[in-house]
């Protein structure tokens, strides 16, 4: 068994999404003239809706899929060999960031586990910094670079400069290049002069969707949604579009009451605010969309302020361990997060460094695939799952199951 497996290529899930989202339009439609004859052949019938709530069965399914653990590794099948000696640059996104730092300590200990010298640079969230990073790797004369969460249009001159130089630049968990750029549209969806060589993906498009599910069970399908945004990050464009339109699609009856940016430099001071006056001037709010746990973390704070825990359900992303302390605790408004495992974005950006290094071919639709990283939605009901240190690393041996494939014992 190769691990849970989504229903489509994520190459081509944005065209299947339209078609099933047509299908499904034109099948409301007929529903709705049946109703609407047969309520004209009888006066005198009752509705059974209960409250009118919607009908949750699909997202209700939606979600025990995303509960099931995950199956075996799901990465590539072809043995590969790692060449020796090899020097990698890892620019950490922001330090401060817990997301950040687990996915830049995963690509660090898979090149260790394969002889090689790091170099991590913390880019604390700073465009010029990044570039300075870039830079600094070329002087070093490094022969790979990892960006962590890092949009390569902030870089453009430096990757230019470093493939200039002859090194090989991939990224990880940042939207660059690959399936979310190519959901939301961005230019440079393929490889190109100005892009990274190779994107380890978050299955951004089925995260979105399933928050989207959850987010409708928890509600009985009535959830009025604030919807907290970074601009900082692209990848995350994806997973809100896919929940703005798996909300409408799964639920009509649903809505997004507000949407707000926040940006991560000042999150510590602006999300909790930002939360506290969205609820008092929209009391329906009964849950928060956020598109990773360190902004989760801080909007939870703002609803404790408000004194409305009982009643408002966030949903996020990514499992870092102090938001899924939050959820397993089961007094915090943190009810859900879909957990993407920190320690295989780093293997797998490692592994298409060794693929660039021997000549391989990377930026294809089945290695895409198989680089995205696994994930599993973790409410309190399933906290059992976690690591000893409070991470979602997998329902089994990430590192040792890359390790094999490089043939490193």
């Amino acid at each position: 068994m190769r691990g849970r497996k989504r229903s489509r290529k994520m190459r081509d899930c944005t065209r299947s999404r339209y078609r099933s989202r047509l299908l499904a339009g034109a099948l409301a439609l007929i529903g709705i003239f049946v109703v609407a004859a047969a309520g004209c052949g009888s006066d005198d019938s009752e509705s059974d809706s209960g409250g009118g709530n919607a009908d949750i069965t699909e997202a209700q399914a939606i979600v025990d899929e995303n509960l099931a653990e995950v199956g075996d590794f799901s990465g590539p099948t072809t043995v590969r060999t790692p060449p020796k000696n090899k020097h990698v640059l890892i620019i950490n996104c922001a330090g401060a960031s817990v997301g950040c730092t687990s996915q830049t300590r995963s690509a660090e200990e898979a090149a260790k586990s394969l002889g090689w010298e790091t170099t991590v640079i913390d880019g604390q969230g700073d465009p010029n910094r990044y570039n300075d990073a870039i830079q600094q790797g070329i002087s070093l004369g490094v022969d790979g670079i990892v960006l962590a969460s890092i949009d390569q249009r902030l870089v453009q001159d430096s990757l230019r400069d470093a493939k200039a130089a002859g090194i090989n630049v991939v990224s990880q968990w940042s939207g660059n290049i690959g399936p979310s750029a190519e959901y939301i549209g961005k230019e440079d969806a393929e490889p190109g002069p100005n892009t990274v060589e190779m994107e380890t993906p978050q299955p951004d498009v089925e995260a979105g969707r399933a928050m989207a599910a959850y987010a409708i069970t928890q509600t009985d399908g009535e959830a009025h949604v604030l919807m907290l945004t970074t601009p900082e990050f692209p990848n995350e464009d994806a997973k809100a579009k896919s929940f703005r339109e798996s909300l409408a699609e799964l639920c009509p009856s649903c809505e997004i009451v507000d949407e707000q940016k926040v940006n991560q430099a000042q999150a510590t001071t602006q999300v909790p605010e930002t939360v506290k006056a969205r609820l008092g001037a929209n009391p329906e709010i009964n849950v928060i969309w956020v598109p990773y746990d360190d902004i989760g973390i801080l909007a939870d704070q703002g609803v404790r302020e408000t004194g409305r825990t009982d009643d408002v359900t966030i949903v996020s992303t990514v499992g870092i361990a102090p938001g899924l302390e939050l959820i397993c605790g089961g007094e915090s408004s943190m009810k859900a997060t879909i957990a993407e495992a920190p320690i295989w974005p780093g293997h797998a950006s490692i592994d298409a460094l060794v693929l660039l290094f021997t000549g391989g071919e990377v930026a294809t639709p089945e290695l895409f695939e198989e680089y995205t990283t696994p994930t599993r939605l973790i409410t309190e009901e399933n906290c059992s799952s976690l690591s000893s240190e409070g991470n979602w690393n997998g329902d089994y041996d990430i590192p040792a199951a890359w390790q094999e494939l490089w043939g490193v014992n």
